[in-house]
């Protein structure tokens, strides 16, 4: 995807939301807090404990399961400190960079629009600035971020679904404009 702006309807838009890295650390049901916040001490930002919370700025931690997490845009040091404080834990890290695709909807009927196609709740109270949630749009699996500070949503999905889910977005904006 281009990084131009994809107008879907009046104050509606699709933009690329590109990362560095993305990829999945898995801990093993031997991971407990202190060896939580180690990791997280490596890598310089506190890993979200209650479920689907999203944390940071340019190094975006989303808890995505029990001691599972999606990290976006480490930088290779912050990657290569996870690397060691992961050493002698069962642990896994699976880079994700080629195979994610980032989208940020944006305007006023944003939240309709992923409703549209998507069982969540996108309200703010039930998906707050600060928190993340995996669900399906049109049968395909994204991973949805709502940032504080920032309007709209960002969307992550599959590479070989991107064109795909973008159809699905152009055609759910036209119900709604």
């Amino acid at each position: 995807m281009t990084e131009a702006a994809i107008l879907l309807a009046p104050g509606l838009e699709v933009l690329a939301a590109p990362h560095t890295a993305f990829g999945v650390l898995r801990l093993g049901r031997d991971a407990d807090p202190t060896a939580i916040a180690a990791i997280g001490r490596a890598l310089q930002i506190d890993l979200p404990e209650a479920p689907n919370r999203s944390v940071g700025d340019r190094l975006r931690a989303l808890w995505t399961g029990p001691l599972e997490w999606t990290l976006i845009d480490a930088s290779p040091a912050e990657l290569a400190a996870l690397e060691s404080a992961c050493v002698g834990r069962l642990s896994h890290y699976a880079d994700l960079t080629d195979a994610r695709v980032g989208l940020r909807i944006v305007g006023a009927n944003a939240a309709a629009l992923i409703a549209s196609e998507c069982p969540l709740d996108l309200s703010e109270a039930a998906l707050a600035p600060g928190r993340c949630a995996q669900s399906l749009f049109a049968d395909v699996p994204i991973l949805i971020d709502r940032r504080e500070g920032e309007g709209g949503f960002r969307l992550y999905v599959d590479v070989s679904l991107a064109a795909h889910l973008i159809a699905w977005l152009r055609a759910a904006a036209e119900g709604l404009a």
